[in-house]
């Protein structure tokens, strides 16, 4: 745990020390020096409270973000009609990248473990050949 945190932590130093220089010209050990100084004052001053705050808006940002790029580039290999005429072009065009990591067996079968509750909760099942729905009158 101690290698792992010290290489953690060197590795986010030299790599925000690098944008540091690229974007103001300093020295990448003043730098990273700088960047250690203020998460240390930031964690003192502000406590563990802030850090987790700080954590989930960047996991929010970046989720975000995750989303936008992907919408914009399946948008735009669709050539501007739209996400899902992109993610149709990529299906048509290479239909392999979407088959390569699971058997589709398998694939429905692991689909029915992520969403089992709610599949359960409107009377999906499984069976030995795949996926079969029964909605009966129970079903909420």
């Amino acid at each position: 745990m101690v290698l792992y945190t010290a290489v953690n932590l060197t590795a986010v130093l030299w790599l925000g020390g690098l944008a540091l220089t690229a974007l103001t010209g300093w020295n990448v050990i003043a730098a990273m020096m700088g960047l250690a100084a203020f998460a240390v004052i930031y964690s003192l001053y502000g406590g563990l409270k802030a850090v987790a705050l700080t954590d989930i808006i960047q996991v929010v940002v970046l989720v975000a973000g995750g989303f936008a790029i992907t919408g914009i580039v399946l948008s735009l290999v669709g050539n501007g009609a739209g996400i899902f005429a992109g993610l149709g072009t990529l299906m048509s065009e290479i239909p392999g990248h979407f088959e390569m990591i699971l058997a589709p067996k398998i694939r429905v079968i692991i689909i029915c473990l992520a969403f089992g509750r709610y599949w359960a909760d409107y009377g999906c099942c499984i069976s030995p050949i795949g996926v079969s729905t029964n909605i009966s009158s129970s079903a909420r």
